[in-house]
């Protein structure tokens, strides 16, 4: 009898620990149909500096990103250093939109990666 199994592809770099120009905004796709993916696991991990946080938008897509939604849906504030993961599920595609909530200081270091789930059968 087959069983099925899952498998993670772990520690992807979105984006490479830099500073985020003062008011900046950095967004990245992953599609995850393309990935052969079901679950995706965002680790969001910000040194401050002298800016005052980030804010951080999930939009979904129901087309692999022909068309991200407006209204994000999951939206969360980081105020302080720290490292904050997310758990996305059951969608082809989404998009996280990270914004530089300071208009005169650069954010200190921000980096971004991501793990997904695979299935097998074995």
């Amino acid at each position: 009898m087959a069983t099925g199994k899952p498998t993670w592809t772990e520690a992807v770099s979105i984006r490479s620990a830099a500073t985020l120009a003062a008011a900046g905004t950095a967004g990245y796709d992953i599609d995850m149909d393309t990935l052969g993916a079901d679950a995706s696991k965002l680790q969001i991990n910000l040194t401050i500096g002298s800016s005052s946080g980030i804010t951080v938008e999930i939009f979904d897509s129901p087309d692999s990103g022909t068309t991200d939604d407006d209204v994000p849906v999951i939206t969360f504030q980081m105020t302080a250093s720290g490292i904050k993961s997310i758990t996305i599920k059951d969608t082809p595609h989404y998009r996280v939109l990270v914004t530089n909530d300071d208009g005169s200081n650069a954010t200190g270091n921000l980096a971004i990666q991501h793990a997904w789930r695979q299935w097998s059968i074995a």
